[in-house]
């Protein structure tokens, strides 16, 4: 997590409040330190002050949403009026607190978008995985086709073959081209 806040007690107290809910936290204290910060995509979470002594936070959630649109952002803010709270969510924040704020409420916040994480993380491995069965399965039909040609023409040529060596060559490539069969059947069925 980064915590983006001027006031050190209050940066100092979130990062305590965090590391002990086992979060790996950094701070800065100023929107040029957070612009500073390399990676913002290996952060979970960015607790973003929204009047900091450089500037606002409207200036930086853009960048931040445009390096990585996973970062779940929490404003915090000691002066409540409709403007912050409208330009909040309108930069489609995760949340939005007045200080002092409780630290229950946070930690319930970040768990709630840790477990909303998860599912969407949870939800587009299970439609990866439905892909694949899938494309697995239409394989396998398709494969059936060239596997009856194959078939088809070990059979007409045990008709005009009379050498044994030949027919014993014949019923190799027929083994394999069973085994083959076997094989997609079992993806198929499988996917």
């Amino acid at each position: 997590v980064l915590v983006v806040e001027d006031d050190l007690d209050i940066r100092e107290n979130l990062q305590q409040i965090l590391e002990l809910d086992g979060y790996f936290v950094e701070t800065v204290g100023s929107l040029a330190e957070a612009r500073r910060t390399q990676g913002w995509g290996r952060y979970f979470a960015i607790i973003l002050d929204r009047h900091l002594a450089d500037g606002k936070a409207e200036e930086l959630i853009p960048a931040i949403k445009a390096a990585s649109s996973d970062i779940a952002i929490i404003v915090i803010t000691g002066l409540p009026d409709v403007e912050s709270t409208v330009s909040a969510l309108r930069l489609r924040v995760e949340d939005f607190f007045l200080k002092p704020f409780n630290p229950d409420v946070l930690r319930a916040s970040l768990a709630q978008i840790l477990r909303a994480r998860r599912a969407e993380k949870r939800a587009a491995e299970a439609e990866r995985l439905a892909i694949i069965g899938q494309m697995m399965a239409g394989i396998a039909h398709e494969s059936r086709n060239a596997i009856q040609r194959i078939q088809s023409g070990i059979d007409l040529l045990k008709l005009d073959v009379h050498d044994p060596e030949l027919v014993t060559h014949l019923e190799k490539i027929e083994d394999a081209n069973t085994s083959l069969k076997s094989m997609l059947d079992e993806i198929r069925d499988y996917a």
